[in-house]
């Protein structure tokens, strides 16, 4: 899991880098929310599609790392795009790179409040400020944390459970990810209808 090694690398003070596809659009290898964190030697945890796509944003995120920088990139993802990277998917994708200080107490929280909620399947929210120069990284919402990570929590407070997508708040955009929440399934045949309830995320 990503924020188990994100976790891990806190704990060793290490920094790193979470990139986030932040836009799909057409075929492309995976959806908005997929992450892949990136430490400044090598790939700790996740994917966003392998192959030029994947790698080009492991060899950024590792430049990154050094500049204490965040970033964002666009990929066209069409084999005959003079601009493309080779690519066959034929979709558009966009990446956001933050850059995540190993000595952050409150990356700290929010990684254990991550792990917690996904074992005890309770609702949660990812925030993602996607204002480059944000004085935030990670926003986390639930209903029994409140919000963590962030120091504008009146302005975002009637907001908080969004599906995700992309939101504008005070003139900041966010891409807000819906984690963790409880769906219904239901199953038709052998003779009636069976209702379960399962973990969605």
């Amino acid at each position: 899991m990503v924020f188990q090694k994100l976790l891990d690398s806190i704990n060793k003070g290490q920094d790193t880098v979470l990139v986030t596809i932040i836009e799909s659009i057409g075929s492309t290898p995976r959806k908005i929310g997929t992450k892949m964190l990136m430490s400044e030697r090598k790939h700790l945890a996740g994917t966003i599609g392998g192959g030029i796509v994947e790698y080009e944003c492991e060899e950024m995120a590792k430049q990154l790392i050094k500049e204490q920088k965040n970033a964002r990139r666009s990929f066209n993802l069409r084999p005959d795009d003079k601009e493309g990277l080779g690519a066959v998917c034929g979709g558009k994708m966009e990446v956001l790179f933050q850059y995540l200080p190993g000595e952050d107490p409150s990356l700290k929280r929010i990684c254990q409040e991550m792990i917690s909620h996904e074992k005890n399947h309770q609702p949660a929210w990812l925030w993602f400020p996607l204002n480059l120069t944000s004085k935030d990284s990670l926003i986390f919402y639930s209903d029994t944390t409140g919000w963590l990570g962030t120091y504008d929590q009146q302005a975002i407070s009637t907001k908080a459970k969004r599906k995700t997508d992309r939101y504008e708040v005070n003139l900041e955009t966010y891409l807000v990810e819906e984690l963790f929440q409880e769906g219904k399934v239901v199953i038709f045949g052998g003779g009636g209808t069976y209702h379960k309830h399962w973990c969605l995320y």
